[in-house]
């Protein structure tokens, strides 16, 4: 069942309650996922400055995870088709003599994600295809009694969190999540924080609360 806007958003504040970050709507294996963000100021000023939107381009995002975060990376390690990406976004990979000093930085980082849904076993393995490297919640509207064993031993075994939603926005944390696996570094982690970003400048479902 798809996700409506009014579901999407009291669970985006769900969400945001538990993390304490802003939290966006984006799609993600042909179904939206709540993403909780944390925003890298330093990095966001520098684009407001420049105009410059959130970079969601796959293939330029390939191309600049193989320069070195620092230094010079040799133009000739560089595949011809990726130059093509990187001599069109000069304001994330600097052309200079033999080769390219990255200029990018990623604007922020995916802290925790969320699926939402009515069928919590459902929900739990939605949240299974996304890889362990962050905090991976269900968040489901019935109550703890409904939720049964078999989900919530499914949810244990593989780290993932249940948050269960009264329907007056209510909820409590029936599962915790598992602590984030450290994973390989990847040009994935930049992407899907990229699409996240590029959701809040448009506006978050949820802020973080205030303390």
């Amino acid at each position: 069942m798809p996700t409506r806007r009014s579901d999407a958003t009291q669970a985006a504040g769900v969400l945001a309650d538990t993390v304490g970050l802003d939290v966006v709507l984006v799609g993600y294996d042909g179904a939206p996922m709540l993403a909780a963000l944390a925003v890298h100021q330093d990095e966001h000023s520098r684009r407001q400055r420049l105009g410059t939107p959130a970079v969601t381009d796959r293939a330029l995002l390939h191309g600049l995870w193989l320069l070195a975060p620092a230094g010079v990376t040799p133009r000739d390690q560089i595949p011809a088709n990726k130059q093509k990406k990187l001599d069109r976004a000069p304001h994330l990979a600097a052309r200079v003599r033999g080769g390219y000093r990255r200029l990018y930085q990623p604007a922020a980082t995916v802290r925790a994600v969320g699926m939402r849904g009515f069928d919590a076993l459902r929900c739990v393995r939605r949240a299974l295809k996304y890889p362990p490297i962050l905090h991976r919640y269900a968040i489901v509207d019935r109550h703890p009694s409904r939720l049964t064993t078999r989900t919530a031993a499914l949810a244990t075994e593989w780290e993932v969190g249940i948050l269960a939603v009264d329907s007056d926005g209510a909820f409590r944390q029936i599962v915790p999540p598992g602590a984030p696996h450290t994973g390989i570094p990847s040009v994935y982690r930049w992407w899907i924080a990229e699409l996240a970003y590029a959701q809040w400048r448009t506006a978050p479902l949820a802020a973080a609360p205030t303390r």
